[in-house]
């Protein structure tokens, strides 16, 4: 069903409403190339709207049908292959082993990366590789929703009775050999797609909104395909906290799983233009332009000092920084190493044997709380009145509409998975900063440990959200992008 188009948004000086449309359809778009789905790791789209035809890419406009299979340990290399002794099966995901996936990443699990180009324009894109999963699965639990409660905490993974790990292990079940599974997505981080951030839409109260392309575009979008394909893929292991501990690489099994592609798609909202009101499109362009405000994401990077006992990350934030996501992950979290034999993850925790974290913001003293946030690890889950604190923070600024437990469950519920700083910055003002000449403003955290130091092969990372992004098109079929 499509949108009203009026609450699109649509770069133009003057305004939309169904009365200028006569007719609105959905219509599906088909890969042109990396059509063996089988093989190709790069699946292109090509699309070009009609002269008098408007279009949008939706809320979980991409569709995907497949299936996830398993090598079949009783075949041998050179064997022929049969019904009876295939080279893979297809997944039973509910076995006595750990398999599952972060419901949250949808496509995401196993697209990379994504490319578009307008009008022969690449478009800016900052996300690749591990980071555009994490953002889009972050934008899924900050605020949150009870549908995402699955990977939030570490339950109990080996329990077939519990709902939120068969949620997780749905995506790798199937019952019979014919049977496909789909999800649907709306790609992260990347314009024309959610060109704001669902976390700060939430933040300033705003409704969310999808671009309304102008007539007579061309579009290539190209889905990048992981190498491996089950790279976020949990597998084999009896306990999900042993997942951070460098030594326990035993404990997983090598990567195994591949995805059977049946369908891949996008679905778009068309929306054609009555001949009065293309006219005066036509007739606005030649004077004006379309311009489409969205939001840029950045990522960097630390590496988390070893060995000490107190620690500063900063991190630079270029102007019309909005809101910062700020996390810990292991190093082979975030990069895949065959090596050591574990999956990618979502999965995010305050560093063992932390004692404190605070930050500060270009000339701020503190940002957030008078002072440094003591005892959030799970060590001290006792006490918790700097757990509810940084609880009320998320809450009240509507970062969070979670329980409290998701953060920081008592030891008997198992492990948070989702502990991240969120940081929100609409209310900063940088100017100070700025007045000086510089572009960027230092965001700056301090960690401080227990006498057992900071953890080896940790990584920190903040991803933040800029209201600098923008696309124009002019009457000439120009396109620029910027910010």
């Amino acid at each position: 069903m499509t949108q009203n188009p009026s609450s699109l948004l649509y770069g133009g000086r003057s305004s939309l409403s169904p009365s200028h449309f006569s007719r609105s359809q959905v219509r599906s778009i088909y890969p042109a190339a990396g059509t063996n789905l089988e093989s190709d790791k790069v699946i292109e789209f090509n699309l070009r709207t009609h002269p008098d035809e408007m279009v949008s890419f939706g809320e979980k406009c991409l569709f995907v049908a497949y299936r996830v299979e398993y090598k079949n340990k009783d075949f041998a290399a050179g064997s022929p292959e049969s019904a009876a002794n295939p080279k893979w099966k297809t997944a039973q995901a509910r076995t006595e082993k750990t398999y599952f996936i972060d419901p949250t990443l949808e496509a995401h699990a196993f697209i990379s990366h994504i490319t578009v180009t307008i009008g022969n324009v690449l478009v800016p894109n900052h996300l690749h590789s591990t980071s555009g999963a994490l953002y889009h699965t972050l934008t899924k639990k900050f605020p949150g929703s009870p549908e995402v409660a699955s990977c939030m905490t570490s339950l109990s993974y080996t329990d077939d009775k519990n709902k939120d790990y068969l949620q997780a292990r749905t995506p790798l079940h199937f019952e019979t050999d014919e049977e496909y599974t789909s999800v649907v997505t709306t790609p992260s981080g990347v314009f024309p797609f959610q060109p704001t951030c669902p976390t700060l839409d939430s933040v300033l109260g705003r409704p969310t909104k999808h671009v309304l392309l102008p007539p007579s575009t061309d579009i290539v979008i190209r889905l990048h395909l992981r190498d491996p394909i089950d790279a976020f893929i949990y597998r084999g292991a009896t306990s999900v906290s042993g997942y951070f501990n460098e030594a326990a690489a035993a404990s997983m099994e090598p990567s195994q799983f591949v995805y059977k592609f049946r369908d891949i798609h996008f679905n778009i909202d068309c929306y054609y233009l009555k001949t009065s009101r293309l006219a005066r499109l036509r007739n606005d362009l030649k004077t004006g332009v379309l311009r489409y405000n969205y939001d840029s994401v950045r990522v960097q990077v630390a590496n988390l000092v070893p060995s000490v006992q107190k620690t500063s990350q900063c991190f630079k934030l270029e102007k019309g920084a909005q809101l910062c996501y700020i996390f810990f992950m292991p190093l082979w979290g975030s990069v895949y190493m065959k090596q050591k034999n574990k999956p990618l993850t979502t999965m995010m925790r305050f560093p063992q044997n932390m004692v404190s974290i605070g930050a500060t913001y270009g000339s701020s003293e503190s940002l957030i709380l008078e002072g440094d946030f003591k005892r959030l690890t799970r060590e001290n889950f006792d006490d918790r009145s700097a757990m509810w604190t940084w609880y009320q923070y998320l809450t009240r600024r509507k970062l969070a509409n979670f329980p409290f437990e998701w953060l920081f469950p008592r030891a008997f519920n198992g492990l948070s998975l989702c502990q991240a700083f969120v940081l929100d910055l609409t209310k900063e003002n940088p100017a100070d900063m700025l007045a000086t000449g510089d572009q960027s403003i230092p965001l700056t955290l301090h960690t401080e440990f227990s006498e057992a130091k900071s953890p080896q092969s940790m990584q920190v990372f903040a991803i933040s959200v800029h209201d600098t992004g923008v696309a124009k098109f002019t009457g000439k079929g120009q396109w620029s992008f910027s910010g």
